[in-house]
């Protein structure tokens, strides 16, 4: 796991070298960089989902919908 992770920080270390060495600004992608890095640890985020409308609720709702955006996209 703590290979997967520096493995994961140097990949995103390089593209920020290529970006910065770019001329040309382009829209940088999203990333979440904390739930990954939690998730390669083995750290869990809790989500509460309504089993009727399928909805999250509670303190991370907000950020489920937008790592559930970032893997749709």
């Amino acid at each position: 796991m703590l290979l997967l992770l520096m493995l994961y920080i140097k990949h995103i270390f390089f593209q920020f070298q290529v970006m910065a060495n770019s001329s040309k600004k382009t829209r940088e992608a999203t990333r979440l960089t904390v739930i990954v890095i939690n998730r390669l640890g083995g750290i869990k985020i809790p989500v509460d989902i309504d089993p009727q409308s399928g909805r999250a609720s509670g303190p991370n709702a907000a950020k489920f919908g937008s790592y559930l955006g970032v893997l749709a996209r």
